[in-house]
């Protein structure tokens, strides 16, 4: 109880700082260094909190980490060099005056020339120089015992150590061992590595403490353990230990760790290996990582079921925005027969066809998968986040809404990515309603567990959603730090699909910003080839727009027909309203007023049958101006100002503009 006590107080010292971190540097610059963040979760997490803060403001992380397999976030990697040997052997002489060629020569070696190793490898008295090697000679059995324990076992309770306290303080003199709070530690890392090369035949009585009464934190050390002593049951024993312990905790780098090392040095085969390579595949699914996927099934290809195989192919594929390669592989899972891999084919595959915009084939599939997956399977969060974003894309917004809630309430804790996902795309069809307020408040959500879970792809989604949310709400400023953060993604993304959908939304804040130059700057380096049609349909909306802005009118109402064409053969009735807008606005520029009223009219008519509330209230303002145009009487409709959207501001603004026509 007292270690975890400490552990709580030590963590909420590092909270403390993060919460206060994003008001400190809004008057300070600031710099954190974090020294070991290799072995410490607290200082990962709270890296990965902090890092979108960085994108933004003046703050600048530094952490000292030895090689893992840990995720961390996109930033600048530095590898420390040692000393050049000239300077190194210059410094031995200083702390060491005396010290033999021969004995440089190996201290070199033995430290990578690095200055701190080389003093910790000096010790003796006068003219004699130990080596550490030398020193392990003379060192007692139960000094021997802890230091192997401690090169396996780093930080370990000092009260629940294998051996009498003598010889932890015997060591502590040598300069071998340190405590800090409680906790007992090999002095440095080359230490520790010689620890387990020297000491090896001391495991026996490691071995017996370990099996005894090793503590359960300690499970994945003790299964490193047993690898390198070339017993591997006991190992793969511990290391399924530290897996479940893991997973409960939602620690999702360390399952990834730990399966690979199960893959990799344990001997396993069969059904045992599937399932192991299979618990790793889902969580880089759900991280989104389609290179790290990619290279997991290429490293383990002829190993693996080739359904299993090809599923994970067609998911590499998806994650890329290879929509056609997606849609072909999946296509072909759920062909013929049945087999374990179909299900969840059916989602993806479903996914694949609402993206393509091949809406009729995708309610033939929606329907088999409401049909197979019922509530309580696994995947059944997931098809409904796949439904819900059909009915949306179809203009059904209220059913959509329903299908997302429906994935967040029955999404455990395998399944955050889906829920991640459902709380921005439920978000996405409050905002098609004009519910602003409501769907920046679901957008957060929706980045808070990108952030918690370390899921990027959901990450850059989220942050465009809270921009979009900003800007319509008018608080540009608040949205001015995202697009930093959104700017800094860019170069990470491999994905064209996202690629372009992220640099559509910050085109559309440069517009509100005033900025259109630039925003048709950054959409015409864009490389639009073989982008899916809903994608290709939104750039074309954008450019429409940005070209009308700019008096374009000839090369707005040409992107604005492209728009218009995709719509009606995607069958986007909501994309194909709001273009309709457009198109009426330019005609009325024109002066072709008859034209542009018979498209808003049946804007209007679109909006009130699907209760798109934008296509409503737009079509009904631009029908307002064209009767103050023709100086007819016109009766101003009822916009509360609580909406907080943009239709609201336009209302005020074609009022004062009536008002002014008539003196």
């Amino acid at each position: 109880v007292r270690e975890v006590e400490r552990e709580i107080k030590r963590r909420k010292k590092i909270w403390g700082v993060e919460g206060d971190v994003p008001e400190v540097v809004r008057i300070f610059p600031v710099f954190i260094a974090l020294d070991d963040i290799h072995e410490d979760f607290a200082k990962l997490d709270f890296i990965k909190r902090l890092f979108p803060i960085t994108l933004s403001s003046p703050l600048l992380i530094a952490g000292a980490f030895r090689p893992f397999s840990g995720d961390l976030p996109p930033g600048e990697k530095l590898k420390l060099q040692g000393l050049d040997k000239k300077a190194f052997f210059e410094y031995l002489e200083y702390l060491q005056p005396s010290i033999e060629k021969k004995h440089k020569e190996f201290i070199y070696a033995l430290s990578n020339a690095n200055p701190f190793y080389g003093k910790v490898f000096l010790r003796g008295k006068g003219e004699n120089v130990t080596i550490m090697r030398e020193l392990f000679l003379h060192l007692s059995k139960d000094e021997k015992i802890l230091l192997l324990f401690l090169a396996y076992f780093p930080g370990y309770p000092v009260r629940e150590l294998p051996v009498e306290k003598k010889a932890l303080n015997s060591l502590k003199k040598k300069g071998l061992v340190y405590t800090e709070k409680g906790r007992a530690f090999i002095s440095h890392e080359i230490i520790r590595e010689e620890v387990k090369k020297i000491l090896w035949y001391m495991y026996r009585e490691v071995g017996l403490f370990v099996q005894d009464a090793i503590m359960e934190e300690y499970s994945e050390e003790a299964g490193d353990f047993f690898l390198d002593i070339g017993m591997e049951d006991f190992a793969l024993m511990y290391y399924e230990d530290a897996l479940e312990e893991y997973e409960n905790k939602g620690r999702l780098d360390d399952v990834l760790r730990v399966c690979e090392k199960m893959l990799k040095e344990c001997g396993i085969h069969g059904r045992e290996f599937t399932e192991i390579w299979w618990k790793a595949a889902k969580i880089l699914k759900m991280k989104g990582d389609a290179k790290k996927l990619e290279e997991h099934i290429k490293k383990y290809k002829s190993r693996i079921p080739r359904k299993l195989r090809e599923y994970y192919e067609g998911m590499v594929a998806f994650l890329k925005g290879d929509f056609e390669t997606t849609y072909r592989i999946f296509g072909r899972l759920i062909e013929g027969r049945r087999h374990y891999m179909y299900l969840p084919s059916i989602v993806t595959y479903l996914s694949a066809l609402v993206v393509l915009g091949r809406m009729e084939e995708a309610e033939k599939v929606a329907e088999i998968g409401k049909k197979e997956i019922k509530r309580g399977d696994s995947l059944y969060p997931a098809l409904c986040n796949t439904v819900g974003f059909m009915e949306y894309e179809k203009g059904n917004l209220e059913e959509s809404i329903k299908w997302h809630k429906r994935a967040i309430k029955y999404g455990g804790r395998e399944e955050q990515d889906v829920v991640a996902a459902s709380y921005g795309n439920m978000g996405v069809s409050l905002a098609s309603l004009g519910r602003w307020e409501e769907a920046y408040e679901l957008f957060v959500k929706e980045r808070e567990l990108s952030l918690k879970h370390g899921l990027w792809e959901s990450l850059y989604y989220s942050t465009v959603h809270v921009v979009a949310a900003l800007v319509v709400l008018g608080r540009m400023r608040e949205a001015e730090k995202y697009v930093k953060e959104i700017l800094a993604y860019l170069p990470h993304i491999t994905s064209q699909r996202d690629r372009v959908y992220l640099v559509n939304r910050i085109a559309r804040f440069l517009e509100k910003s005033g900025e259109i130059d630039k925003a048709l700057s950054l959409l015409s380096e864009l490389s639009l080839e073989n982008c899916s049609p809903p994608t290709l349909s939104r750039i074309y909306q954008s450019l429409a727009w940005l070209n009308f802005l700019k008096g374009r009118l000839k090369k707005a109402m040409e992107f604005a027909e492209r728009r218009k064409k995709l719509s009606e053969e995607i069958k986007d009735i909501r994309g194909g309203g709001i273009i309709d807008i457009l198109r009426a606005k330019i005609y009325y520029a024109w002066g072709e007023e008859e034209e542009a009223e018979k498209i808003i009219r049946k804007v209007q008519e679109i909006g009130e049958k699907h209760g798109f509330s934008f296509q409503k209230e737009s079509a009904l303002l631009l029908l307002t101006q064209l009767k103050i145009y023709r100086e007819e009487n016109v009766e101003f409709p009822r916009v509360e100002p609580d909406n907080k959207n943009e239709i609201y501001g336009l209302w005020n603004g074609v009022k004062a503009h009536y008002h002014f026509s008539r003196g």
